[in-house]
């Protein structure tokens, strides 16, 4: 058993150990592929790509692919780069959507290269650059080659430099000049007078759109860092330029677990970095990160499983479990006091959760196929049991509901 995530449980802690061995370091391996003449044809995610694949198929990771197919007359007469899909979802943003820049920051002179970068629209995403992800391109001086298309176009020229990072395969450190270039670009804009000097930082979800019926508890963490000295900084409230400023000069970062914590591309290898865990699963893209950039992180378990969760989740319940509590009084940290302690025990608290997850997710309980994710799903939820167990039970819930019923009947009769 790998004793270095002691803050993990068992079972997931013999998971990221797993899955940390199997990621490839391809290092140095990256070629770049030049089609003349071509057609570039969306495909979208495909199920099994391994069985729909042919030979013109490019697979980006999370078998999101295109085939890029000979013709004879070419409608643009220019040289572009294939950047895959545009994700616009920040954590599949930084890590898929980034993974072929890498040719372009290698040499200086593959910029003049090119007169397009070309992404491909993902189907039932936005596909408009703004905000951040035009802050990101404008950093490395790319938006204005930047062309997003939905349907197949060709070119005369088209440069596939391969992916520099699978979430679960391989990862290769090309794609840290691309984070490299962003964190130097960005140091010429000026850090805010409010965020100068910030040493320690929490990284927080808690105020993300629909975060009170989705984040459960999770106000009560952001109170516990404050208190213990941290500057709790929402990553979508602030511009790109100033996150990237506020990250690279930390000493001491803690996230919460998701793509909030893939913003941890652009920190130091030097920073003490530790991530709240809120589900069973291993989240492989930010053990991409860590392999990628070097970085020490600490996993720290602070959730249950009030109810068996789809595979990434929907809907998290934060908790101050017995590994969290061993994380403070290990660094001497403040921990909560009996008051506040005393809400997070309430049957209320899991009811609540019960009706957010129904409402999120239906009645799907969809499971990973992986059994080590199912033996991570199974030792969160025998803990929750120990705490909740009446809670847990059916006729518990429907009382809930049915009080809950009662109440907004009675509101409507006074009325």
């Amino acid at each position: 058993m790998d004793e270095t995530q002691i803050y993990l449980r068992p079972k997931k802690r013999a998971a990221l150990k797993k899955i940390e061995e199997g990621l490839e370091d391809l290092t140095g391996k990256l070629s770049v592929k030049i089609y003349k003449n071509s057609t570039i044809k969306p495909r979208g995610q495909i199920i099994n790509i391994q069985q729909s694949k042919n030979q013109y198929t490019v697979i980006d990771d999370i078998d999101y692919c295109s085939d890029i197919i000979p013709c004879e007359n070419p409608k643009e007469e220019i040289t572009i780069l294939y950047g895959g899909y545009f994700r616009h979802q920040w954590g599949h943003f930084l890590l898929n959507s980034t993974a072929r820049l890498w040719w372009l920051i290698e040499n200086q002179t593959n910029m003049a290269l090119i007169d397009k970068i070309i992404f491909i629209s993902t189907p039932g995403e936005k596909d408009c650059i703004d905000g951040n992800y035009r802050e990101f391109f404008e950093l490395l001086g790319i938006y204005d080659k930047i062309e997003i298309i939905k349907d197949s176009h060709s070119y005369q020229k088209i440069i596939v430099p391969d992916i520099s990072f699978e979430h679960d395969k391989f990862y290769a450190k090309e794609m840290i000049g691309v984070f490299n270039k962003i964190k130097e670009n960005s140091s010429l804009c000026g850090t805010s007078k409010d965020y100068k000097e910030l040493k320690k930082i929490f990284l927080t979800r808690s105020k993300l759109p629909g975060a009170k019926n989705k984040e459960f508890n999770l106000f009560l963490f952001d109170n516990l860092w404050e208190d213990n000295g941290f500057k709790v900084i929402a990553p979508e409230k602030v511009p790109l330029r100033q996150l990237v400023q506020i990250l690279k000069q930390a000493e001491t970062i803690v996230s919460v677990s998701g793509s909030t914590a893939h913003n941890l591309v652009f920190a130091s290898s030097e920073a003490s970095i530790t991530i709240m865990e809120r589900v069973a699963t291993i989240n492989d893209f930010q053990i991409g990160i860590s392999k990628i950039l070097g970085q020490d992180v600490r996993y720290l378990d602070c959730f249950l499983y009030p109810i068996i969760p789809i595979p990434t989740g929907n809907v998290f319940y934060y908790f101050p479990t017995s590994l969290f509590q061993n994380f403070f009084n290990d660094k001497k940290l403040k921990f909560f006091n009996d008051k506040i302690l005393k809400n997070f025990y309430r049957n209320s608290n899991v009811f609540k959760f019960f009706s957010s997850y129904k409402k999120q997710s239906g009645h799907f309980l969809g499971l990973s196929d992986n059994a080590y994710d199912l033996e991570s799903i199974a030792e969160a939820y025998f803990e929750t049991s120990q705490i909740f167990g009446e809670a847990m039970k059916n006729e518990s819930y429907f009382k809930f509901l049915m009080k809950k019923s009662l109440s907004k009947l009675k509101r409507k009769l006074k009325l």
